[in-house]
């Protein structure tokens, strides 16, 4: 029985490695493909989360069954002011300020006198473009930023409009708070190069207004 010669053996070697290689090298672009879109799809749900839980601080902004025009906290002689623009005043519309009267509604916004307990009646959301996450502050119970969401958020901004939708730097005339906020995919896109951004938009209705 006539057998293989070394160049028949060397031959199907290398014809073996460029299958096995192959193979590797698509498996892995597969590998990482898969990885790519789990991200983009993580990213947008951190997106969402984050939108849902700002919208529900927005629609309760305003609250005020007890007509409360001054509450003790977090100081004496606080003025009620559904919505606050840009309460940093650092020019930038990432941060919004929210008064409530609704952990219980009793007339006290955050607790009476020198007892500020009532959590989530004033609280300030904002973005920390250096940790790249979304912060909520109470201004009442800690007066403490603590991150919100995941470390891929690269914006957050919000626009302010009247009744008749035209935008509005006037608290007063506030009927809409259109929210937006993007995050930025870990992993860079294949062909890109550089990593997406995927932003997250709402419109939320401000109460009696």
């Amino acid at each position: 029985m006539k057998g293989f010669t070394l160049t028949e053996l060397l031959v199907a070697l290398a014809i073996s490695i460029m299958v096995v290689g192959s193979a590797t090298l698509l498996a892995g672009q597969m590998q990482m493909s898969y990885r790519r879109q789990l991200e983009a799809s993580t990213a947008q749900q951190e997106g969402r989360y984050a939108i849902e839980w700002i919208e529900r601080y927005i629609r309760a902004a305003g609250n005020n069954p007890y007509r409360v025009t001054t509450s003790a906290c977090p100081a004496a002689g606080t003025a009620f002011q559904a919505i606050r623009i840009d309460p940093n005043a650092n020019g930038v519309s990432d941060d919004i300020r929210l008064q409530m009267d609704g952990s219980p509604a009793d007339g006290l916004i955050g607790g009476s006198l020198a007892a500020c307990t009532e959590a989530n009646e004033d609280v300030t959301i904002a973005l920390d473009s250096q940790n790249r996450v979304i912060t909520l502050r109470d201004n009442n119970v800690g007066n403490v930023s603590v991150p919100r969401s995941d470390t891929i958020v690269s914006s957050l901004r919000f626009v302010y409009r009247d009744p008749t939708h035209a935008v509005t730097t006037n608290p007063n005339n506030i009927a809409f708070v259109e929210t937006t906020v993007t995050v930025q995919s870990r992993l860079n896109d294949m062909n890109a190069g550089q990593r997406i951004t995927y932003p997250i938009r709402s419109e939320v209705r401000v109460r009696v207004r």
